[in-house]
């Protein structure tokens, strides 16, 4: 199964697989984006074990069925901290996809243009690997500084609506988009 290299470079970032000694930063990032939970129901507050879980999963490179997952820590350059995280998913939904399945950059480093950046990289990582057609990932509705951030980013092809058909208080709709991989 393809998958990212262990370690490659933007212009101001160290992107890595994750380790064990990362479980808590990690953690401490994507809780510190839980209040979008309104918006987006997957960032409600993760437990140590469920981190320990992930990077453990990343580290064996297969999560069953020929599905291989990567989670891979944004380091800034030039602090050397992580700034944020992905994970995601070679071959689904099918063979010839990435699903991204997790996107997460601390509230204080979102104002550095990091996540265009790991985007534009991790585009063309995914293309010298050859053999995908396309990148996909759900985006919430109400996210939608996120629905922005990801149109902007080239992800403009709408797969598939998940979710409510009305607008309700506690409802949540997705969408899950893509963006081709072109030669």
């Amino acid at each position: 199964m393809l998958s990212l290299p262990a370690e490659w470079k933007t212009e101001s970032l160290i992107v890595r697989d994750v380790t064990q000694d990362d479980a808590g930063r990690l953690r401490a990032i994507f809780n510190a984006c839980a209040p979008i939970e309104i918006w987006d129901p997957t960032f409600k507050p993760e437990s140590a074990e469920g981190f320990a879980n992930l990077i453990h999963m990343s580290a064996d490179r297969e999560s069953g069925a020929g599905r291989a997952f990567q989670m891979q820590a944004l380091i800034d350059s030039k602090t050397g901290e992580i700034a944020g995280y992905y994970h995601l998913y070679f071959g689904v939904p099918r063979s010839d996809r990435v699903f991204i399945s997790m996107f997460v950059i601390h509230p204080d480093s979102q104002s550095h243009q990091f996540g265009k950046e790991v985007v534009t990289g991790l585009v063309k990582q995914i293309k010298r690997l050859g053999g995908y057609k396309g990148i996909l990932l759900q985006v919430y509705l109400k996210n939608w500084p996120a629905l922005r951030f990801w149109f902007l980013n080239g992800f403009d092809a709408i797969r598939e609506y998940r979710g409510d058909k009305s607008l309700t208080p506690d409802g949540h709709a997705s969408l899950i988009l893509e963006r081709k991989l072109g030669r």
